[in-house]
Formats: structure tokens, C-alpha cells, sequence
């Protein structure tokens, strides 16, 4: 009797989900609330564990959405680039990845681009700046991530609660059985 309620309990543990951290943005190329005065076309994010290929972030200005040219996952980076250097103006990158874990998580980050212009007027020149200087304040300074489970990710949930019924439901039946 004993030796049957000590095997059906040990099922439980066998069966029962393993605990898994799940990742986040470790960090990123812009980096958030950075104000860039360089041209950039390149975007990357480093992630603090391995992330699964359907992993993938998209890029927004002001006005719309910035096309990717080509957005690549390798262990723990997702890389994007544009066909041309970003305007300036404000950011935001909003990135969906799939941990190794299988849970899909999101997040967003935002940057500034304040890259000098070739041929300008030197009044203009200050009112550019002091517009960027205002933007930047603007820009989001948090980066906000938010976790979905997924269905993979519930199904070890699911059966570690029907194995703990069906060991709850033997232990009352052997109960039974002694009386």
C-alpha cells in the first residue's frame, strides 16, 4: 500500500513542468532613450537567453511604420536593417520573441535620431536642434515587456493538475479499502 502511494506520488514530480526563467532585453543597438547624431540603417537586440526564429521587432517613426530590409535571429540577437539611414525624428522598436521556453513575450523600446545634416542654414540649424533636444524628452524611457503563455507553455500545467487528481483520488480509494 505504502509502496504504491510513494510510486504514484513520485509520478507527480516526474511529471511535473520544470521551472524555466524566462528572457528579457538585455540590451539593444540603439539602446532605449538613446539620442543618436550618427546615421544609422542597423537595429539590434540582445536578448539574456537563446530566443526561438520566429522571433522578430518592427521598427516606427512619428508618422508609420519603418520597412525592415531583412530581420535575422541567431542564439540570443535579433538584426534588422533599412534601405536607407533613419530620418530624424523618434523611434519606437516593438519586439516579439519566443523564448526557449516557448513562451512568447513582448516589449518595446524607443530612440531619437538627431544626425547632422549635410547642407543646412545655421538658423534653421538651432531650431533643429532645439526641436530634437525636446523629442528626445519625449522619447520612452522604460522599456515595457509583456509575457503571453502560450499553448506549449500550458500543457505541462495541465497534466501536472490531472496527475495530482488522479493521485489525490487513489489516495482517498486505498483509504477506502482499509476500512
Amino acid at each position: 500500500m505504502k509502496k504504491s502511494f510513494v510510486f504514484l506520488f513520485s509520478l507527480l514530480f516526474l511529471f511535473s513542468p520544470s521551472v524555466s526563467a524566462h528572457t528579457g532585453l538585455e540590451s539593444s543597438s540603439p539602446a532605449d532613450g538613446e539620442t543618436i547624431t550618427e546615421p544609422v540603417q542597423n537595429i539590434s537586440l540582445t536578448f539574456e537567453t537563446v530566443i526561438e526564429s520566429g522571433s522578430s521587432f518592427t521598427l516606427n517613426s512619428e508618422s508609420a511604420e519603418v520597412p525592415l530590409e531583412s530581420v535575422t535571429v541567431t542564439d540570443n540577437v535579433v538584426k534588422g536593417s533599412t534601405a536607407e539611414p533613419l530620418q530624424n525624428g523618434t523611434y519606437t522598436v516593438d519586439w516579439r520573441i519566443v523564448g526557449e521556453d516557448g513562451h512568447l513575450i513582448e516589449g518595446t523600446y524607443g530612440f531619437t535620431v538627431s544626425a547632422k545634416q549635410e547642407v543646412e542654414p545655421a538658423t534653421e540649424e538651432a531650431d533643429t536642434v532645439e526641436e530634437n533636444s525636446e523629442t528626445a524628452k519625449e522619447a520612452p524611457a522604460d522599456v515595457q515587456q509583456e509575457e503571453t503563455i502560450s499553448p506549449a507553455g500550458t500543457m505541462p500545467i495541465v497534466l501536472g493538475v490531472i496527475i495530482a487528481a488522479a493521485l489525490i483520488a487513489a489516495f482517498v480509494l486505498m483509504r477506502k479499502g482499509k476500512k
